[in-house]
């Protein structure tokens, strides 16, 4: 312990609210990320903790203050902080009776107050439950809880490691029950994002690494989903997120985004045989083929420039060609759909009209014709 509040190290405080007499003891040590000393912190930055901030903040003329010594670590500043709290604890003239009676257990007694929250019985927790869920808190109450939240740091903020190995897999193991995974859904439900709140997520979103999870990440996820199954989506649910999204208009910008972000992107194989596998066997309604057929109908000149840029130049690989050959075999058009593409085409001059062929063009016409004719002649010579 020193006192050397010109040098950036963890520190403890004293403050005294001239007009009320109430007094509080703190230690300090967020300073260190901040590169400040205790002078440069105390009252210029940090304006303590608790009851007495937001008026320290207000009236710092109102306050006396004092900084008690500085520390090479922050676990020494905490064991100081902790050891004049326990003699000023009961004291109603100081504010940290907020931290009464935790700071008097030991770990023994943490350790039995942990066991018994932990081992409640369903009837209690059930009664529990019950009592915080008809407590109705008012709006002043949750105005003031958010704002005593602003400009406090997590507890955990740029900490590595502060976890044990054993805590983690209690944590990763813990599993939730259908009955809370309902309750949560449905307290969840109607709710909706405000603007700023959608601003600071997309923001989040941005800045994390290409916006995408790590390799190790997407490995977890993985582990922790196999085995799992989920169950099948009903008609209403289907129903409801088709209504949302019928009348969903997405803006140029947020269309070119989506566009970027999926450009370049492939599949791998075993991505692409996993989809292949689901999509098997299933049958579109009459009533999904017709919004199909009517969205197609209205595609812009605009757009299939864009999708003829987009497949210039790509080839089939002889796998691709069998199977779209198989695919096909048998298949024939219903007179319906003849008398569709029929009126469809009427008026419409070919696409050819007016156009030529180059020399190059027309010699490898000849060749390719050429081939099919000697694979047809090969065939009835068989």
């Amino acid at each position: 312990m020193q006192k050397e509040f010109n040098k950036v190290r963890p520190y403890v405080y004293w403050i005294k609210n001239l007009e009320t007499g109430m007094k509080y003891f703190g230690v300090r040590w967020a300073n260190i990320n901040k590169n400040k000393t205790p002078i440069q912190d105390f009252g210029k930055v940090y304006f303590t903790s608790g009851k007495l901030k937001n008026d320290f903040k207000k009236n710092p003329d109102n306050f006396k203050i004092k900084l008690i010594a500085t520390f090479d670590n922050i676990e020494e500043a905490r064991k100081y902080e902790l050891k004049q709290t326990k003699k000023i604890i009961k004291n109603k003239r100081y504010a940290n009776i907020a931290a009464y009676p935790a700071i008097l257990l030991d770990d023994e007694a943490k350790r039995k107050m942990s066991e018994y929250w932990r081992n409640l019985s369903p009837e209690k927790r059930r009664k529990l439950s019950e009592r915080i869920k008809n407590r109705n808190i008012s709006s002043e109450t949750r105005k003031k809880i958010s704002l005593s939240k602003i400009g406090k740091e997590p507890w955990n903020k740029g900490k590595t490691n502060i976890y044990s190995e054993e805590t983690k897999r209690k944590m990763r193991g813990r599993k939730i029950s259908e009955e809370t995974r309902r309750k949560m859904s449905e307290v969840q439900k109607g709710k909706r994002h405000s603007e700023e709140t959608r601003k600071k997520l997309s923001k989040i979103h941005k800045t994390r690494k290409r916006g995408r999870h790590s390799e190790e990440t997407k490995r977890r996820i993985s582990t922790s989903n196999k085995g799992k199954k989920h169950p099948p989506r009903s008609e209403e649910f289907r129903k409801k997120v088709s209504e949302r999204f019928k009348n969903r208009q997405f803006s140029i910008e947020t269309r070119t985004k989506m566009s970027k972000s999926a450009t370049g992107r492939k599949l791998s194989e075993q991505a692409k045989r996993k989809v292949s596998e689901f999509n098997k066997g299933k049958k579109l309604s009459e009533e999904t083929r017709r919004k199909m057929s009517e969205s197609k109908k209205n595609i812009s000149q605009e757009t299939r420039r864009k999708m003829s840029e987009a497949f210039r130049g790509r080839r089939h690989s002889e796998e691709s060609k069998r199977k779209i050959s198989k695919a096909a075999k048998g298949r024939r058009h219903s007179e319906e759909s003849k008398r569709k593409m029929s009126e469809s085409s009427k008026g419409q001059l070919p696409w050819n009209t007016g156009k030529k062929l180059s020399e190059e063009m027309k010699r490898k016409m000849s060749r390719k014709q050429a081939e099919v004719w000697k694979r047809r002649n090969d065939k009835k010579n068989i």
